[in-house]
């Protein structure tokens, strides 16, 4: 009786170590899927970061464009071609 105790022992210990090796192989390729994504999600996110960079300094540039411009515009006369105020309107015309 004693050496069946034992065999059936030995088997639930083997059952139990072919369920943990098998939860442990899909927790580790959990794992590794887990960590690919987040590879994934920092390089979207530099890239996004780059991107946001190259705006933000292509805003710059041009706010100051616009600031060197105005001051041009204030300090030099309008040129004889421009037009001193808005389009004049067309004269309405009478239906009868």
């Amino acid at each position: 009786m004693a050496a069946e105790e034992v065999l059936q022992t030995v088997d639930h210990y083997k059952t139990e170590i072919e369920r943990l090796t098998k939860e442990l192989t899909e927790t580790t390729h959990e794992k590794i899927q887990a960590a690919e994504y987040g590879l994934v999600v920092l390089e979207e996110k530099l890239t996004l970061k780059q991107q946001y960079d190259e705006l933000e300094a292509e805003y710059d540039s041009l706010k100051q464009e616009l600031e060197q411009l105005k001051e041009v515009s204030c300090l030099s006369p309008l040129p004889s071609w421009a037009p001193a105020g808005p389009p004049p309107l067309p004269a309405p015309t009478l239906r009868l």
